[in-house]
Parts: structure tokens; C-alpha cells; sequence
């Protein structure tokens, strides 16, 4: 590829970032994980809550021995 990042890369197109490669999330439960790369960028808040519409009924994700109960 011609330019850094990886599948992280960005570009941007009237000042909203691109996610050329697809969205990405950064998650961590390690304090001093979070303190060092919080040094470099500034994070919004994301809580991952994935769903699946089966036949217009909603299931959380993953699935699980309650769901379909």
C-alpha cells in the first residue's frame, strides 16, 4: 500500500473521516493501556451492542442458549 496505517487508514472527504477499509474499534479493560494511547488521540465513547433482524424480530449478539427460548 501506499501509505501508513495498515487497515487503519483514514481518508478524509470534507472533513469526515473515511474508514477505507472498513469501521475499527479500540477496546481495552487495561488502565495504563488506556493512559498511553490516550496520550496520542482523542476517543469517543463506544459501547459495541451488535443485533441481528431475523424475520423483523431483533436478537442480541452473539448468540446465546436464551435467545431463541
Amino acid at each position: 500500500r501506499n501509505h501508513i496505517a495498515g487497515n487503519l487508514y483514514c481518508e478524509s472527504k470534507d472533513d469526515i473521516n473515511i474508514h477505507v477499509y472498513g469501521a475499527h474499534i479500540f477496546h481495552t479493560s487495561l488502565k495504563h493501556v488506556w493512559d498511553y494511547v490516550n496520550q496520542f488521540a482523542e476517543f469517543n465513547h463506544y459501547v459495541n451492542s451488535p443485533v441481528a433482524n431475523y424475520k423483523g424480530e431483533m436478537y442480541n449478539l452473539p448468540f446465546n442458549m436464551n435467545t431463541f427460548s
